[in-house]
């Protein structure tokens, strides 16, 4: 799997570093060292969008670093991630998003889902590496 080239890069501190409604899209861009304590996807939130060839890192948030609420996440790349809820990497709730073709790697949740955790959900995933993924009650990769 090749790795995203991102065209634009983001540093935050601050809720959202990026989000995409209604079906709009984000791709080739890099998140890093984003935080939102309390909320639904400390990186990217999308709802029911397309995030294309991103790479959201080192994000610590409480439910994913990134939150689809349906819509398409693929070739992307999260890695390092840790929330203090669920999905250290993808948090999906009352969805059917499509996961493809992503890297989902070295992520923690302090509940459910080190890598993915969806909540009365179908995604779909597809062509996808889960690797080295912690929660501390139940599925540590999804």
């Amino acid at each position: 799997m090749s790795r995203p080239r991102p065209s634009r890069a983001w540093h935050s501190a601050t809720t959202w570093c990026t989000s995409c409604t209604d079906g709009g899209s984000i791709s080739n861009c890099v998140v890093t060292g984003c935080s939102d304590p309390g909320g639904w996807g400390a990186g990217i939130n999308s709802q029911n969008g397309t995030v294309s060839e991103c790479v959201v890192e080192y994000a610590d948030g409480f439910l994913g670093a990134i939150y689809s609420n349906g819509g398409l996440v693929e070739r992307c790349v999260l890695r390092n991630n840790t929330m203090t809820g669920h999905g250290g990497g993808i948090y999906c709730y009352n969805s059917s998003p499509t996961i493809s073709n992503c890297t989902i790697s070295g992520n923690t949740a302090n509940d459910h889902g080190g890598g993915i955790y969806c909540d009365n959900s179908s995604p779909t995933i597809s062509g996808c590496e889960i690797s080295g993924n912690t929660a501390s009650t139940v599925g540590g990769g999804i």
